[in-house]
Protein backbone atom coordinates (compact mmCIF):
# COMPACT_ATOMS: atom_id res chain seq x y z
CA UNK A 1 0.00 0.00 0.00
CA UNK A 2 1.41 3.47 -0.88
CA UNK A 3 1.83 6.16 1.77
CA UNK A 4 -0.21 8.49 -0.42
CA UNK A 5 2.45 11.00 -1.40
CA UNK A 6 0.52 11.74 -4.59
CA UNK A 7 -2.68 12.38 -2.62
CA UNK A 8 -0.88 14.82 -0.31
CA UNK A 9 0.60 16.63 -3.29
CA UNK A 10 -2.86 16.88 -4.86
CA UNK A 11 -4.36 18.35 -1.70
CA UNK A 12 -1.51 20.85 -1.52
CA UNK A 13 -2.10 21.93 -5.11
CA UNK A 14 -5.81 22.28 -4.35
CA UNK A 15 -5.13 24.56 -1.38
CA UNK A 16 -2.77 26.66 -3.50
CA UNK A 17 -5.49 26.96 -6.14
CA UNK A 18 -8.05 28.04 -3.54
CA UNK A 19 -5.68 30.67 -2.19
CA UNK A 20 -4.96 32.00 -5.66
CA UNK A 21 -8.70 32.14 -6.30
CA UNK A 22 -9.04 34.30 -3.19
CA UNK A 23 -6.29 36.62 -4.49
CA UNK A 24 -3.87 35.55 -1.75
CA UNK A 25 -0.29 36.37 -2.75
CA UNK A 26 1.81 33.20 -2.66
CA UNK A 27 5.59 33.73 -2.87
CA UNK A 28 7.58 31.24 -4.95
CA UNK A 29 9.52 30.16 -1.86
CA UNK A 30 6.44 29.58 0.27
CA UNK A 31 6.28 26.70 2.71
CA UNK A 32 3.69 24.98 0.49
CA UNK A 33 5.95 25.11 -2.55
CA UNK A 34 8.80 23.70 -0.50
CA UNK A 35 6.55 20.85 0.61
CA UNK A 36 5.67 20.10 -3.00
CA UNK A 37 9.31 20.06 -4.06
CA UNK A 38 10.13 17.60 -1.27
CA UNK A 39 7.15 15.39 -2.15
CA UNK A 40 8.07 15.30 -5.82
CA UNK A 41 11.61 14.23 -4.88
CA UNK A 42 10.20 11.54 -2.56
CA UNK A 43 7.59 10.22 -4.99
CA UNK A 44 9.67 7.15 -6.01
CA UNK A 45 9.56 6.03 -2.36
CA UNK A 46 5.77 5.97 -2.18
CA UNK A 47 5.68 2.17 -2.42
CA UNK A 48 9.07 1.61 -0.75
CA UNK A 49 10.11 1.39 2.88
CA UNK A 50 10.02 5.12 3.75
CA UNK A 51 12.76 6.74 5.84
CA UNK A 52 11.72 8.41 9.11
CA UNK A 53 12.41 11.88 7.72
CA UNK A 54 9.98 11.32 4.85
CA UNK A 55 7.27 10.12 7.22
CA UNK A 56 7.81 13.21 9.38
CA UNK A 57 7.58 15.50 6.37
CA UNK A 58 4.38 13.87 5.12
CA UNK A 59 2.81 14.04 8.56
CA UNK A 60 3.66 17.70 8.97
CA UNK A 61 2.23 18.48 5.55
CA UNK A 62 -0.92 16.48 6.34
CA UNK A 63 -1.51 18.62 9.45
CA UNK A 64 -0.65 21.90 7.70
CA UNK A 65 -2.91 21.14 4.75
CA UNK A 66 -5.76 20.11 7.01
CA UNK A 67 -5.39 23.41 8.89
CA UNK A 68 -5.39 25.45 5.68
CA UNK A 69 -8.36 23.55 4.28
CA UNK A 70 -10.32 24.42 7.43
CA UNK A 71 -9.20 28.05 7.28
CA UNK A 72 -9.93 28.60 3.59
CA UNK A 73 -13.18 26.66 3.72
CA UNK A 74 -14.52 28.53 6.74
CA UNK A 75 -13.08 32.04 6.64
CA UNK A 76 -12.89 32.37 2.86
CA UNK A 77 -16.29 30.89 2.02
CA UNK A 78 -19.55 32.79 1.44
CA UNK A 79 -19.24 36.23 2.99
CA UNK A 80 -15.50 35.94 3.67
CA UNK A 81 -14.21 37.24 7.00
CA UNK A 82 -12.51 40.61 6.39
CA UNK A 83 -8.73 40.44 6.51
CA UNK A 84 -8.42 36.67 6.39
CA UNK A 85 -6.52 36.62 3.09
CA UNK A 86 -3.86 39.07 4.25
CA UNK A 87 -3.29 37.00 7.38
CA UNK A 88 -3.11 33.74 5.41
CA UNK A 89 -0.27 35.27 3.39
CA UNK A 90 1.70 35.53 6.64
CA UNK A 91 1.29 31.79 7.31
CA UNK A 92 3.13 30.70 4.17
CA UNK A 93 6.68 31.39 5.30
CA UNK A 94 8.92 29.24 7.47
CA UNK A 95 10.43 25.78 7.16
CA UNK A 96 8.39 22.69 6.25
CA UNK A 97 9.38 21.03 9.54
CA UNK A 98 8.71 23.07 12.64
CA UNK A 99 11.83 21.76 14.36
CA UNK A 100 14.00 23.28 11.62
CA UNK A 101 13.03 26.79 12.70
CA UNK A 102 15.54 28.36 15.08
CA UNK A 103 13.29 31.23 16.09
CA UNK A 104 9.69 31.59 17.09
CA UNK A 105 7.44 31.19 14.05
CA UNK A 106 5.13 34.13 13.51
CA UNK A 107 3.72 32.28 10.48
CA UNK A 108 2.55 29.34 12.58
CA UNK A 109 1.27 31.67 15.31
CA UNK A 110 -0.98 33.37 12.78
CA UNK A 111 -2.03 29.99 11.41
CA UNK A 112 -3.28 28.98 14.85
CA UNK A 113 -5.15 32.27 15.27
CA UNK A 114 -6.89 31.71 11.95
CA UNK A 115 -7.64 28.10 12.87
CA UNK A 116 -9.35 29.26 16.07
CA UNK A 117 -11.40 31.76 14.08
CA UNK A 118 -12.34 29.04 11.58
CA UNK A 119 -13.37 26.73 14.41
CA UNK A 120 -15.74 29.28 15.94
CA UNK A 121 -17.25 30.09 12.57
CA UNK A 122 -17.85 26.38 11.94
CA UNK A 123 -19.74 26.03 15.22
CA UNK A 124 -22.06 28.93 14.49
CA UNK A 125 -20.35 32.11 15.64
CA UNK A 126 -19.69 35.19 13.59
CA UNK A 127 -16.02 36.11 13.90
CA UNK A 128 -13.76 39.08 13.37
CA UNK A 129 -9.98 39.02 13.25
CA UNK A 130 -9.25 41.72 15.78
CA UNK A 131 -7.64 42.17 19.18
CA UNK A 132 -6.80 40.12 21.11
CA UNK A 133 -6.74 37.71 18.12
CA UNK A 134 -10.34 36.67 17.47
CA UNK A 135 -13.68 38.07 18.60
CA UNK A 136 -16.62 35.66 18.31
CA UNK A 137 -20.29 36.63 18.62
CA UNK A 138 -23.45 34.57 19.00
CA UNK A 139 -26.79 35.16 20.71
CA UNK A 140 -25.66 38.50 22.12
CA UNK A 141 -22.53 36.93 23.62
CA UNK A 142 -19.29 38.62 22.55
CA UNK A 143 -16.18 36.63 23.40
CA UNK A 144 -12.57 37.77 23.09
CA UNK A 145 -10.15 34.94 22.34
CA UNK A 146 -6.40 35.31 22.80
CA UNK A 147 -4.53 32.55 20.96
CA UNK A 148 -1.06 31.40 21.98
CA UNK A 149 1.29 28.68 20.76
CA UNK A 150 3.92 28.13 23.48
CA UNK A 151 7.20 26.56 22.38
CA UNK A 152 8.08 25.06 25.76
CA UNK A 153 6.71 24.33 29.21
CA UNK A 154 8.96 27.02 30.64
CA UNK A 155 7.26 29.63 28.45
CA UNK A 156 3.72 28.38 29.08
CA UNK A 157 3.05 30.60 32.10
CA UNK A 158 4.30 33.65 30.19
CA UNK A 159 1.97 32.86 27.29
CA UNK A 160 -0.99 32.47 29.65
CA UNK A 161 -0.07 35.75 31.35
CA UNK A 162 0.14 37.61 28.02
CA UNK A 163 -3.14 36.15 26.77
CA UNK A 164 -4.97 37.08 29.96
CA UNK A 165 -3.66 40.64 29.87
CA UNK A 166 -4.83 41.04 26.28
CA UNK A 167 -8.36 39.98 27.21
CA UNK A 168 -8.55 42.11 30.36
CA UNK A 169 -7.38 45.14 28.39
CA UNK A 170 -10.45 44.85 26.15
CA UNK A 171 -12.88 44.51 29.07
CA UNK A 172 -14.73 41.67 27.34
CA UNK A 173 -15.59 38.17 28.49
CA UNK A 174 -12.86 35.92 27.15
CA UNK A 175 -11.25 32.57 26.52
CA UNK A 176 -7.56 31.75 26.34
CA UNK A 177 -6.78 29.46 23.39
CA UNK A 178 -3.58 27.42 23.61
CA UNK A 179 -2.08 25.17 20.97
CA UNK A 180 -0.46 22.49 23.14
CA UNK A 181 1.04 20.60 20.20
CA UNK A 182 4.65 21.61 20.86
CA UNK A 183 4.29 21.05 24.62
CA UNK A 184 3.12 17.48 24.05
CA UNK A 185 5.46 16.69 21.17
CA UNK A 186 8.47 19.05 21.22
CA UNK A 187 10.51 16.96 18.77
CA UNK A 188 7.58 16.74 16.32
CA UNK A 189 7.87 12.95 16.18
CA UNK A 190 5.11 10.65 15.02
CA UNK A 191 3.50 8.16 17.36
CA UNK A 192 4.02 4.67 15.95
CA UNK A 193 1.20 2.25 16.76
CA UNK A 194 -0.60 -0.79 15.47
CA UNK A 195 -3.87 0.30 17.08
CA UNK A 196 -5.01 3.87 16.39
CA UNK A 197 -7.73 3.67 19.08
CA UNK A 198 -5.14 2.97 21.79
CA UNK A 199 -3.09 5.95 20.61
CA UNK A 200 -6.21 8.12 20.60
CA UNK A 201 -7.08 7.23 24.19
CA UNK A 202 -3.54 7.85 25.45
CA UNK A 203 -3.14 11.20 23.70
CA UNK A 204 -6.63 12.34 24.68
CA UNK A 205 -5.94 11.70 28.37
CA UNK A 206 -2.63 13.54 28.22
CA UNK A 207 -4.15 16.48 26.34
CA UNK A 208 -7.08 16.68 28.78
CA UNK A 209 -4.77 16.79 31.79
CA UNK A 210 -2.66 19.51 30.19
CA UNK A 211 -5.76 21.59 29.37
CA UNK A 212 -6.94 21.39 32.99
CA UNK A 213 -3.48 22.40 34.18
CA UNK A 214 -3.53 25.45 31.91
CA UNK A 215 -6.99 26.40 33.18
CA UNK A 216 -5.79 26.14 36.78
CA UNK A 217 -2.87 28.49 36.08
CA UNK A 218 -5.15 30.99 34.34
CA UNK A 219 -7.72 30.85 37.14
CA UNK A 220 -5.14 31.46 39.85
CA UNK A 221 -3.55 34.31 37.91
CA UNK A 222 -6.63 36.16 36.70
CA UNK A 223 -9.68 34.82 38.49
CA UNK A 224 -12.86 34.25 36.54
CA UNK A 225 -14.55 37.64 36.43
CA UNK A 226 -13.59 38.14 32.79
CA UNK A 227 -11.68 35.01 31.72
CA UNK A 228 -13.96 32.04 32.06
CA UNK A 229 -12.34 29.21 30.14
CA UNK A 230 -9.49 27.67 28.16
CA UNK A 231 -9.69 26.28 24.64
CA UNK A 232 -6.90 23.83 23.82
CA UNK A 233 -5.82 22.08 20.66
CA UNK A 234 -3.19 19.48 19.95
CA UNK A 235 -2.24 17.68 16.73
CA UNK A 236 -0.19 14.50 17.13
CA UNK A 237 1.07 12.57 14.05
CA UNK A 238 0.34 8.84 14.04
CA UNK A 239 2.08 6.22 11.89
CA UNK A 240 0.67 2.71 11.47
CA UNK A 241 3.48 0.73 9.81
CA UNK A 242 1.48 -2.47 9.29
CA UNK A 243 -1.04 -0.69 7.07
CA UNK A 244 1.24 2.23 6.07
CA UNK A 245 -1.42 4.72 7.14
CA UNK A 246 -0.47 8.33 7.83
CA UNK A 247 -2.85 10.16 10.15
CA UNK A 248 -2.91 12.59 13.03
CA UNK A 249 -5.01 13.05 16.14
CA UNK A 250 -6.61 16.48 15.98
CA UNK A 251 -7.98 17.14 19.45
CA UNK A 252 -9.91 20.20 20.63
CA UNK A 253 -11.21 20.67 24.16
CA UNK A 254 -12.69 23.48 26.22
CA UNK A 255 -12.32 23.72 29.99
CA UNK A 256 -14.60 25.95 32.02
CA UNK A 257 -13.05 27.82 34.94
CA UNK A 258 -16.43 28.71 36.42
CA UNK A 259 -18.91 26.91 38.72
CA UNK A 260 -22.02 25.13 37.34
CA UNK A 261 -24.36 27.94 38.39
CA UNK A 262 -22.45 30.62 36.44
CA UNK A 263 -24.51 31.68 33.40
CA UNK A 264 -21.38 31.51 31.26
CA UNK A 265 -21.32 27.76 31.80
CA UNK A 266 -23.94 27.53 29.04
CA UNK A 267 -21.40 29.00 26.61
CA UNK A 268 -18.79 26.42 27.63
CA UNK A 269 -21.29 23.58 27.24
CA UNK A 270 -22.43 24.85 23.85
CA UNK A 271 -18.82 25.05 22.60
CA UNK A 272 -18.03 21.61 24.03
CA UNK A 273 -21.08 20.06 22.38
CA UNK A 274 -20.11 21.44 19.00
CA UNK A 275 -16.48 20.41 19.42
CA UNK A 276 -17.56 16.82 19.97
CA UNK A 277 -19.37 16.91 16.63
CA UNK A 278 -16.34 18.05 14.66
CA UNK A 279 -13.65 16.16 16.57
CA UNK A 280 -11.64 14.20 14.09
CA UNK A 281 -8.67 11.92 13.78
CA UNK A 282 -7.23 13.61 10.69
CA UNK A 283 -7.31 10.39 8.68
Amino acid sequence: MPIRIAALASRTEDVLQRLRGASVAIPAGSRLHRYLAALNAAAPLEYANPPEQLIRLCHRLLIEIDDLEQITGSLGSAQPVPGWGELVEQTLSGSPLRTEEANHSRARDVQFELLVAALFRRIGYSVSLEEPDVVAERNLHRIAIAAKRPRSRTKLRRNIHDAGKQILHLKLQGLIAIDTTVLMNPADQHLTTRDASVAYDAVTEQASNLSKYIASIAGLRFGTTKIFGVLARTAVPVWQPDTRILSFLNLWSVVGMIPPDDERRAIIEQISKNLSRIQRSGL
